[in-house]
């Protein structure tokens, strides 16, 4: 995990969130990439 993931996007307070979310989110979307490709066929 990389502290505060370079994108300079994400500039919250809390030190937890601001580590957190921007890994979450990269995780989620990467998530979310393999599964849609699945459903369409898997051919991305």
């Amino acid at each position: 995990f990389s502290s505060y993931g370079g994108s300079g996007g994400y500039h919250t307070p809390a030190d937890s969130l601001s580590t957190i979310w921007p890994e979450t989110l990269r995780s989620l979307a990467a998530i979310l990439t393999v599964a849609v490709g699945e459903l369409a066929g898997g051919n991305l």
